[in-house]
């Protein structure tokens, strides 16, 4: 079986990855707790949380979910809760400059560069991805996403993030609109639905492919927490039900993987005596 050991990313191992990225999520679960804010790992951390009881060998992000409510609630606790001297949080709500309908809280003092990302060095720590998630009827899922694409990539531009545009003309266009505006259009795709009854939601804001995907709101509200890496974390009571319709065989471990983002040689770590400096904070 591949050991996060024996796995390299850049000039580091995926255990000393990890170490790095377990400190994010126990700030997030640190605010989550302080506020009574419900959530769960969703995605390959979920995956990670059942079957390894630690992150995936070769994962070299997190992701977590919550209701929207509870979304917009956790980034308004981010502004007087956050450890700013340890963290950044990156979203619509906190960082004029984002282009992206969810949020990144990050490590500060690690590098970990994304190609499309505008923001400065000292902005790009390694990440725990942050996605609300929304109602949306089947039909319109695809046809709000590319509307939210399209106004996510007129931000990009319009703070010169590298990344290739389509309608370029177009985009250009509404590059002349107010931060503002483009935050809204940007989220109003997500958000224009959940006046709805239903008791099903998706997460609207990231891969056309995850929009397929219904998952009862109750998935956020009724959790059980596991074992992660020697911290209690939470996963949802369906997490079984979930692996088995996105992973199918979900408990047979690959043979041969590696890291999903970059994994650049510019990567640059925390080193372990500030890694114990900070998990002080969780104790």
């Amino acid at each position: 079986m591949l050991k996060e050991e024996n796995i390299k990313i850049g000039n580091y191992t995926m255990k000393e990855f990890h170490d790095n990225l377990i400190l994010v999520l126990l700030e997030i679960d640190r605010i989550c707790r302080k506020n009574n804010i419900p959530y769960v790992f969703t995605g390959g951390t979920a995956l990670g949380a059942i079957r390894h009881q630690d992150f995936i060998p070769w994962d070299d992000d997190a992701d977590i979910g919550m209701t929207r409510r509870n979304y917009n609630k956790f980034l308004k606790c981010c502004k007087h809760d956050l450890n700013t001297k340890y963290f950044h949080i990156d979203s619509l709500t906190n960082n004029k400059h984002w282009g992206k309908a969810y949020a990144k809280l990050r490590l500060k003092g690690s590098y970990y560069p994304e190609d499309w990302n505008p923001a400065p060095k000292e902005e790009q720590g390694i990440w725990v991805d942050i996605f609300a998630y929304d109602k949306c009827p089947k039909i319109f899922r695809v046809f709000n996403r590319k509307i939210g694409v399209f106004f996510e990539r007129t931000k990009l531009y319009k703070n010169n993030a590298k990344i290739d545009f389509n309608h370029k003309f177009t985009v250009k266009i509404f590059s002349w609109l107010p931060n503002c505006i483009l935050k809204a259009l940007i989220v109003f795709p997500s958000i224009m639905w959940n006046f709805l009854p239903t008791k099903t939601v998706i997460d609207m804001s990231f891969d056309y492919k995850i929009t397929k995907f219904n998952i009862p709101i109750k998935t956020f509200k009724e959790y059980n927490r596991v074992s992660f890496r020697n911290y209690d974390m939470p996963v949802p009571k369906n997490v079984i039900e979930m692996l088995e319709k996105k992973y199918h065989d979900w408990k047979t471990i690959p043979t041969k993987s590696a890291p999903s983002h970059i994994g650049t040689n510019d990567l640059i770590l925390l080193e372990e005596e500030k890694i114990n400096e900070i998990k002080k904070i969780f104790n």
